[in-house]
């Protein structure tokens, strides 16, 4: 193999991209804010493109017809802002703040009900069971007292400073602006940094990533709004105490691929067997129902299709991710290997 043969093998391309990813992951304090600029010029993508597409100044100028979808963009967003934290954020915070407040007793309560319940249905749950079970319970306040410390830690460290704060949210709408504003000539500049012979495959594989990227962003949005909502609506229809909070922890779980709705039932159940264990049932049902409405109908569609990721493959990413990187692997992994699979796929298509 010579060295332009080399240089194209999939191979060296797959090498450069695990080590921009471990790159990138290294220095991932100071790039915080543009990592959640692209996140969102993602997010809100089809919004802007719907804006600019029924706009009919696109045709004679197309620039001024993306500023205005842009700027309408940014107007929606902030109303949406405004709007959660006028009615969804202040409940949400109170249900949570009580949740805290209430754990230590809620977790006695729950073991109480599991053991009224395991009495109740004599045979359900075997004695290794049912001992692991009430272990967890008895260990649930510390693991999720550690996980709040090592989230709000992890946060600190990277916004250490008020300046630092400051300038991310300055930074992100500015870059969030440009992003949006030059999609198209971003990635030809990109492809002009590359020898002219290799350009062609260069602007594939760019394309094939932004696919992937794209796709997994706002599947996974889909995915966590759809999720938390069904919760909410579930919780509500039963009278479960903090449905607002229940249902934005589960829409934050959802956000993890597979795993994540089943996470995201471990509050509402702790809570519904403290408060109202007689519900239990129901609000289990109320999971999987979502669980099965998320894993049956809207995943299939959007990993599967656009993602083109068998789950057993998603499994084996998370796994991965979670020992690397932890809760930031977990999210970045799937789209990783998702990039990977898709630019092997093609040099085997192209060689």
């Amino acid at each position: 193999m010579n060295s332009k043969s080399f240089y194209k093998s999939p191979i060296f391309i797959t090498a450069i991209i695990i080590i921009s990813f471990v790159a990138i992951y290294q220095i991932i304090d100071a790039i915080i804010p543009f990592i959640i600029g692209i996140v969102i010029a993602y997010a809100v993508l089809p919004i802007v493109e719907f804006l600019e597409n029924i706009n009919p100044l696109k045709k004679r100028w197309q620039l001024t017809a993306r500023i205005i979808a842009i700027i309408t963009t940014y107007i929606i967003i902030i109303s949406v802002i405004a709007a959660m934290l006028l009615i969804i954020i202040p409940p949400t915070i109170q249900e949570a703040k009580n949740v805290i407040e209430s754990l230590p007793s809620y977790l006695n309560t729950a073991q109480n009900s599991i053991q009224k319940l395991d009495s109740k249905y004599t045979g359900i749950l075997t004695t290794t069971t049912y001992s692991q079970l009430e272990d967890f319970i008895a260990n649930i306040g510390t693991i999720i007292a550690e996980f709040i410390q090592k989230s709000i830690s992890g946060t600190l460290n990277a916004f250490n400073k008020l300046s630092t704060l400051i300038l991310s949210i300055a930074i992100i709408p500015i870059f969030l602006f440009y992003i949006l504003k030059d999609r198209d000539r971003i990635p030809k500049e990109i492809t002009k940094l590359f020898p002219i012979s290799t350009r062609p495959d260069v602007t594939n594989i760019m394309s094939e990533i932004n696919n992937v990227v794209r796709a997994y962003i706002q599947a996974q949005l889909i995915l966590a709004s759809a999720v938390g909502l069904l919760v909410f609506i579930g919780l509500s229809i039963l009278g479960i105490k903090f449905p607002f909070f229940l249902g934005f922890l589960a829409a934050i779980f959802a956000l993890v691929p597979i795993l994540g709705p089943t996470l995201g039932a471990i509050p509402g159940i702790l809570v519904t067997l403290a408060t109202q264990p007689e519900y239990i049932w129901f609000v289990i049902g109320v999971y999987v129902i979502t669980q099965l409405f998320e894993s049956l109908l809207l995943a299939p569609q959007i990993h599967g299709q656009k993602l083109q990721l068998h789950p057993t493959v998603i499994m084996i990413s998370l796994m991965i991710g979670s020992q690397v990187a932890g809760l930031f692997g977990l999210v970045l992994f799937p789209p990783l290997v998702a990039v990977l699979l898709r630019i092997y796929s093609f040099y085997r298509r192209n060689n």
